[in-house]
C-alpha cells in the first residue's frame, strides 16, 4: 500500500468505458499476456478504493472469470468505513444490495460485520444484517467447491432474522 503518485491511474469514475475495460486488461489479471489471451484459473481481481479515512470510504473488490478449485466463481465486496450512515439505516443497506444484485445478475448476496471476538473459541466470527438469496440454497458438489454452501450461508449460527421479507423474486432477511 502507498499513496497515489504522478502517474497513477486516475479516478475510475471518470474513465470511458474502453480506457477502464484496457486498464483491467492491464492491471487486473494475474496471468499476462493480455486479451485476447484466456484469462488464468484465478481470473481478475480489482480493487476500487480512495485512501480517506472518513465515514464516506467506500472500497469495492471483484473477482471475476474464477475457475480454481474450491475457490467462489464471481464475487464482489463492498466495505463501508464502519462510521459510514449505511450501518445506520437499513434502508440504505438493502439499496445496495439490490443494486449489486441487479448489476452482478446475483444468485445471493450477504451484508455482515466482524464484531470484536473475546476468543479463537466458538461460533463464526461474523455477524450477518442482511441476507439474500434469489432462491432457496442447494448444496452445491463438492468438488468442485470447498462447501455445499457459500460462506457463511446457511447462517443457522445467527439465530432467525427479525425480518423476512421478499425481493427481486428473492428472499431477503434482516437481522437487527
Amino acid at each position: 500500500m502507498r499513496k497515489f503518485r504522478e502517474g497513477d491511474l486516475g479516478p475510475i469514475v471518470d474513465a470511458p468505458p474502453a480506457e477502464l475495460a484496457d486498464r483491467i486488461e492491464r492491471r487486473g489479471r494475474f496471468d499476462p499476456p493480455r486479451f485476447p489471451a484466456a484469462v488464468s484459473s484465478q481470473g481478475y481481481s480489482l480493487l476500487y478504493r480512495n485512501d480517506r479515512l472518513d465515514s464516506s470510504h467506500v472500497s469495492v473488490n471483484v473477482k471475476a472469470g474464477v475457475t480454481e478449485y474450491g475457490a467462489n466463481r464471481n464475487e464482489a465486496w463492498v466495505w463501508p468505513a464502519v462510521g459510514h450512515p449505511i450501518w445506520r439505516e437499513p434502508e440504505r443497506g438493502i439499496e445496495v444490495v439490490e443494486a449489486m444484485v441487479e448489476v452482478l445478475d446475483a444468485e445471493w448476496a450477504i451484508a455482515f460485520a466482524y464484531p470484536e471476538r473475546r476468543s479463537m473459541e466458538g461460533p463464526s466470527p461474523i455477524r450477518p444484517w442482511l441476507a439474500w438469496t434469489a432462491k432457496p440454497l442447494q448444496p452445491r458438489p463438492n468438488p468442485p467447491y470447498l462447501r455445499p454452501y457459500p460462506s457463511y450461508f446457511p447462517l443457522d449460527f445467527a439465530g432467525p432474522p427479525a425480518e423476512t421479507r421478499p425481493l427481486r423474486g428473492g428472499e431477503l432477511r434482516v437481522w437487527p
